[in-house]
């Protein structure tokens, strides 16, 4: 009830009070850590109803966020590198639940808030967005929205070391020193910008070795099989 108040507060009016000089995060983490907790108890079903505000509060907040904060909410919500050692979203922490959940058929309203929150975290950029949450997790917002992708979105980059993420469980462990990080850029090495996971942590290919024309046809297809099922649901 309290956070469906703020929702209706003019907060641009209330920056000093979001934001206090003293800790301007203090007031986000909370809110995150409303998030992770709620997201940890509830089954997906109840999602739907219990963190859609709180998804619509911080995509507020976000707006009218100072940088250091808007950066902050990206070190607390964004993929880590420890979560970039499987496929992402296939684990239990709280970015992979968030990821999961950003493509859940039974919260829709939360889907849809928090998938527009990750867009935007991403300075509503497609490519910074399929860097961040790969394009699994993508490409079903950006075909949605009628955003275009780039073309060398779907290559594998390579991601800065100096700033990565110690990929801790809880949100409130995690450290404001990596807030320096470059979007979708942890660890230093290769990314599979499809799965989000790096290259070197892959399952070595033992299958039919094809060609880079047979591969991009092969993506092709796959993701016509992937936005239909998206419109299906």
């Amino acid at each position: 009830q309290l956070i469906s108040a703020l929702i209706n507060l003019p907060l641009e009016l209330a920056e000093s009070y979001l934001f206090p000089r003293s800790d301007p995060k203090i007031h986000v983490e909370r809110l995150v850590n409303l998030l992770d907790l709620a997201t940890s108890a509830y089954p997906e079903r109840d999602l739907e109803q219990q963190v859609s505000p709180l998804l619509s509060l911080l995509r507020k907040i976000y707006a009218v966020a100072p940088r250091p904060v808007k950066v902050h909410l990206r070190v607390l919500l964004l993929p880590t590198a420890d979560d970039r050692l499987k496929p992402l979203g296939a684990t239990n922490t709280f970015s992979s639940r968030i990821l999961k959940l950003s493509s859940s058929p039974l919260a829709p309203t939360a889907r849809e808030e928090l998938s527009h929150l990750l867009f935007e975290m991403s300075d509503k950029d497609a490519k910074n967005f399929v860097q961040n949450v790969g394009y699994g997790f993508a490409s079903g917002f950006l075909f949605q929205n009628n955003v275009p992708i780039p073309e060398n979105a779907l290559d594998a980059w390579s991601i800065n070391d100096s700033a990565s993420v110690g990929g801790r469980s809880s949100v409130g462990e995690r450290s404001s020193s990596s807030s320096a990080r470059t979007f979708g850029m942890v660890g230093g090495k290769a990314v599979n910008p499809i799965t989000g996971q790096t290259l070197d942590s892959e399952e070595p290919w033992e299958g039919v070795k094809m060609t880079r024309e047979e591969k991009e046809r092969e993506a092709e297809r796959l993701m016509v099989m992937f936005d239909r099922l998206v419109l299906f649901f």
